[in-house]
């Protein structure tokens, strides 16, 4: 192929993926990541692209930079590189400094790439720009699969990277929706310098590249060859073809979870309630893992100030609570929020501790509701007779003639006893709690329903063998518990 013919078909190539990213209508400027050597291949083709696409014009872009600190000297060389490169070109340029925290994320790659974006993030706000455009190529979506692949990510990680998304970190204050663009991602590297040899253009490679100490590097340079010689195919491809394959499920499932959200998720008080969780432990685990993943993603969001943390493992925990968890299980989640199982509901959010527990008694309202305020908790309550077999799995059921007055709602008293189902005698509550192992400092929040001044039921836990319904029973009363605001009484 002679190299009018290359450069040629390449650019025909390189417009259609232009096209099909829409840079024409994110409007100027555009940013255009530079963020290791600018003189790399990919970051010079993207220049020479932007170049050739709009001769004799001013540029509607600027060359963003990044120096992470991380490389000592090299870093200075590359910035100043970029900047030498940009202005020689006439291209507007910004080298943007940021300090790397190690524990922003999984490991040194993950932190870099999490100040990088929120850098970025606010350079758009300053330059009223809404997109900025990155030089990966089909390559790197190979080896981000294949890295993903031995992290254990589900469907979406599999995915690789797409040709457009939206930033995922947050926004500064006043920036308006900010996406990443990829109009290379289809691009292989080889067929990039084959570009720059046609043109006669000179590059520099990227030295990190050869440190095998680098997951991606060992990918790059051992894993993928080694495959390739081994089976005789060009495994990139495949790849690649397979990541597309799984974007699309990845689509339908993400379309799925949002519907499950605004169905099941609520905010309340500063965290998220998910009610009816009998409806949603019918869901497939893939689509309760991706709902959680959205529960997980505010609320971890707001506790941490906007640091994001892997989920995967979050989400396993998550889905323990409701599909094998007790009724007042919990999980710590980062920053200091907690997601609890408070019975049919499974709350995500900070719990402080309350300053006191209410010793109030109130009267159960039957039929209707009951509020007990210092114990954050309602609880409703009907007589009936007939088929219990239609009542959701989340209600409990007493045999209403068993039961002596009053009833009432409250939390636990000295000398209080209690003889849980299936056991021949009574025995102290502190005695039960203990059996169960439920920590001390949650005891006394537990809410009680005491019938005749003895314990009928411990809510969470357990129903009284006294009062259990048997064969025979005629009059039910049946009861379930919802969280509430603690400290008051709803209206």
């Amino acid at each position: 192929m002679t190299p009018s013919l290359r450069i040629r078909r390449f650019e025909e190539k390189i417009r259609k993926e232009c096209a099909a990213c829409r840079l024409d209508e994110w409007g100027a400027p555009l940013l255009v990541g530079f963020c290791n050597t600018t003189a790399n291949p990919e970051k010079r083709t993207l220049s020479e692209i932007f170049r050739k696409n709009h001769p004799g014009q001013p540029l509607p872009y600027l060359a963003v930079h990044v120096h992470h600190g991380l490389r000592g000297a090299r870093g200075d060389r590359d910035a100043a590189h970029a900047e030498a490169f940009c202005r020689e070109h006439e291209i507007p340029f910004r080298c943007l400094r940021v300090e790397v925290d190690p524990a922003a994320g999984p490991g040194l790659e993950a932190a870099a790439r999490k100040a990088r974006r929120e850098v970025w993030a606010k350079l758009a706000a300053e330059a009223r720009a809404r997109a900025i455009v990155l030089a990966h190529t089909r390559d790197d979506q190979a080896e981000t699969v294949l890295m993903r692949l031995f992290e254990g990510s589900g469907i979406r990680g599999l995915a690789g990277m797409r040709r457009a998304v939206p930033l995922s970190e947050p926004h500064p204050p006043g920036a308006s929706a900010f996406t990443i663009l990829r109009p290379m991602l289809s691009l292989s590297r080889e067929e990039i310098r084959g570009y720059l040899r046609a043109r006669g253009a000179e590059w520099v490679e990227d030295e990190t590249n050869a440190d095998e100490g680098r997951l991606r590097n060992l990918l790059r340079n051992r894993v993928i060859p080694s495959l390739e010689d081994a089976l005789g195919m060009d495994v990139q491809e495949r790849i690649v073809a397979a990541a597309h394959h799984l974007s699309g499920a990845a689509e339908v499932l993400d379309a799925a979870a949002r519907a499950a959200a605004e169905k099941y998720l609520a905010d309340s008080g500063g965290g998220i309630t998910v009610c009816s969780l009998d409806e949603v432990r019918e869901m497939p685990p893939a689509l309760r893992t991706a709902l959680w993943r959205i529960a997980l993603e505010r609320v971890c969001d707001r506790a941490a100030g906007g640091k994001r943390r892997p989920l995967e493992r979050l989400c396993e925990g998550v889905d323990g609570l409701v599909m094998e968890g007790g009724p007042s299980a919990s999980l710590d989640l980062p920053g200091g929020a907690v997601v609890r199982r408070i019975y049919d509901e499974l709350v995500f959010g900070p719990f402080p501790p309350p300053e006191f527990f209410s010793g109030e008694e109130v009267p159960l309202a039957c039929p209707g509701r009951t509020y007990h305020a210092g114990l954050g908790v309602s609880v409703e309550a009907e007589l009936f007779s007939g088929d219990v077999s239609v009542l959701p799995s989340a209600a409990v059921l007493l045999d209403a003639d068993l039961l002596p007055s009053p009833w009432v709602v409250r939390n636990r008293r000295e000398g209080d006893r209690f003889r849980p189902e299936g056991k021949r005698k009574p025995r102290k509550l502190k005695d039960y709690f203990i059996e169960e192992k439920i920590p001390r400092a949650e005891r006394d929040g537990i809410p009680l329903l005491v019938a005749g001044g003895e314990v009928a039921w411990v809510v969470g836990h357990g129903i009284s063998e006294n009062f259990r319904c048997r064969e025979g029973t005629r009059n039910y009363l049946r009861l379930s518990v919802h969280s509430a605001p603690a400290g008051r009484t709803p209206a």
